[in-house]
């Protein structure tokens, strides 16, 4: 992640304009990624430092602290097949929608198999 895909990124959204600095800060980009490789997720902050999580279960966006909270009080990290934790992530980002000003629009789930 920190060798090959972190600079990629990084050259990509220099490259789009996205990447921007302040004086005294460190170089930052005006996003919240998750991103899967080879069936694991990382979190990606807009400061490029990452983190995995050991409770498999990730946020990102404004709503996404309600969206986590949500998940974790639904039981989202014991979910029996994928079909059942779709639906738990579908309700934890609809409960992020009408908790946060700044969530809305299409809910799109994606699923990676490895």
């Amino acid at each position: 992640m920190t060798r090959l895909f972190i600079p990629s990124l990084r050259k990509k959204l220099i490259e789009s304009g996205s990447e921007w600095k302040k004086e005294e800060e460190t170089v930052r980009h005006d996003n919240d990624l998750l991103v899967a490789v080879k069936g694991r997720i990382f979190k990606i902050a807009d400061d490029y430092s990452w983190e995995t999580s050991i409770s498999n279960l990730y946020r990102a966006g404004s709503g996404g602290d309600y969206a986590l909270g949500a998940l974790v009080a639904l039981g989202a990290e014991n979910a029996k097949s994928p079909e059942s934790a779709k639906k738990l992530i579908k309700l934890s980002i609809e409960a992020a929608i009408a908790c946060d000003n700044f969530s809305g629009g299409k809910i799109d789930i994606f699923t990676q198999f490895v």
